[in-house]
């Protein structure tokens, strides 16, 4: 077959379009999300109701209105989850999910799941049942080892992030002492780029590895900027209240115990302040 010519003015549309798209935003997820849901409304729902602030003097963050990844985990009994995040000037600053477990034949457990992104004073309040004040640390930052310096375009560094995301792995043990490995979703499931050229962090890129479809943990990438160098940084996020460990390059980089519930001081909170036999309707 003969090759299609594309007119000149069909690729500058394209290109509009692409980079149009390069700002802070979710990204398609690898898997098929389940669709709509009354819990999912639900779901959306409780994330507008928190008010979360960073900051001596605290700011409001921005909600990202749509949920940046959706799951469900009948393994471990999760029936439909979503997962949301904060914004701090177009930085992540934290990540939360909400999901659903049926409590016996009674109805279900609808549990919170936060972790503290930013390194700022945070403190999250939501209806009159969570105060969350997480204390230091929140996350621990390192170089990633034998990688180029990221580019200075946003596209070529989306790639690049996708390269590096690649070399680590996970495993999950659950409190019986299974270990399931955990599975990498290679496409970041949200990107963004710095707005200001003075920033220390030009953009980067977050990834899941999951059990099914359940995030269990989070890579995070992120391109820095001292002062005229530039270099690729992670870190891990838990998802999860599973032990877990993380390696780069077959080399462990991260770990963490099996988490408690309830603990309202730490960067980390798990909790179920809610049973409902079905998801309440809009008011």
């Amino acid at each position: 077959m003969r090759p299609l010519r594309i007119a000149p003015i069909v690729c500058l549309i394209t290109g509009i379009l692409v980079a149009s798209l390069l700002a802070a935003r979710p990204c398609a997820a690898d898997e098929p999300t389940p669709e709509s849901s009354p819990w999912q409304t639900y779901f959306r729902r409780l994330a507008g109701e928190y008010r979360l602030a960073a900051g001596e003097k605290p700011e409001e963050l921005k909600l990202v209105a749509t949920p940046v990844l959706k799951w469900s985990q009948p393994v471990r009994g999760g029936q439909d989850g979503a997962v949301y995040l904060w914004l701090q000037g177009g930085r992540p600053a934290v990540v939360g999910t909400f999901f659903i477990w049926p409590n016996g034949d009674t109805n279900f457990g609808i549990s919170h799941e936060l972790h503290a992104l930013t390194s700022e004073k945070l403190q999250g309040d939501w209806r009159t049942k969570i105060q969350w004040r997480p204390s230091n640390p929140m996350l621990a930052w390192s170089d990633v080892p034998d990688a180029a310096p990221p580019s200075a375009a946003a596209a070529k560094r989306s790639i690049e992030s996708r390269q590096i995301v690649r070399r680590f792995a996970a495993k999950s043990t659950d409190r019986n002492g299974q270990t399931s490995e955990l599975r990498l979703q290679p496409r970041a499931f949200y990107e963004y780029e710095s707005a200001a050229d003075t920033s220390e962090w030009l953009g980067g890129s977050l990834f899941s590895l999951a059990h099914g479809t359940d995030t269990e943990i989070i890579v995070w990438l992120e391109a820095v900027k001292i002062g005229d160098e530039r270099k690729w940084k992670f870190t891990c996020v838990r998802m999860s209240d599973l032990a877990l460990a993380a390696t780069l390059d077959d080399k462990k980089v991260w770990t963490t115990e099996l988490a408690k519930y309830d603990q309202f001081d730490s960067p980390y909170l798990c909790t179920a302040p809610e049973f409902l036999n079905e998801p309440p309707t809009e008011k």
